[in-house]
């Protein structure tokens, strides 16, 4: 399990996007979810969500207008964008991938919302890798939820997505079960 660690708006998407990007080049099949922030004028306005299986992207969280909405901090959730995120994880469970993706895991997953049933399900019957992006400060909180005993904490801009993606490659090679011998 590797926790990619980093301050609201520090890169945490774009540090794993890069290292989408190198193992795609390598052939590596990769599944999960990753949000794309929409920004106006400098202002993040609202994230798609991006299933990595399918290429398919759908509208997730925009600013909420209204105070009766499903609400993670200032933005709506959307519906349809949770139920996309919801299927593409429970694909996983048997579907193929060398590495499974949770672009992010915050508060809403810790309250047992969101994806939190999608990530105990992928942590207790998955063989399957795991690579998830956490705000700092819940790193320890993400870990003790799911008891997750093998893990790696990389923080961005600190840690270099291409030796990440670099690693995985060659563990992805000598092992049957590339993370936990890492």
């Amino acid at each position: 399990m590797f926790l990619i660690s980093g301050v609201l708006g520090g890169g945490k998407s774009t540090f794993v996007r890069n290292v989408l990007e190198i193992l795609k080049e390598k052939n590596r099949k990769v599944g999960g979810i990753l949000t794309i922030r929409l920004t106006e004028k400098g202002e993040t306005i609202g994230y798609d969500l991006l299933d990595l299986a399918t290429n398919d992207s759908v509208k997730f969280l925009r600013l909420a207008c209204d105070k009766e909405s499903n609400r993670i901090g200032r933005f709506a959730i959307f519906p349809e964008g949770m139920a996309h995120g919801q299927k593409a994880l429970a694909n996983l469970l048997t579907n193929q991938v060398e590495l499974v993706v949770i672009d992010e895991v915050g508060k809403l997953e810790l309250r047992g919302d969101g994806w939190a049933g999608a990530i105990q399900n992928l942590v207790t019957k998955s063989s399957h890798p795991i690579l998830l992006t956490v705000r700092n400060g819940f790193e320890q909180d993400v870990i003790d939820k799911w008891n997750i005993t093998n893990y790696q904490i990389l923080q961005v801009g600190i840690s270099s997505p291409s030796k990440l993606a670099e690693r995985m490659l060659k563990s992805f090679q000598d092992s049957c079960d590339p993370i936990s011998n890492m």
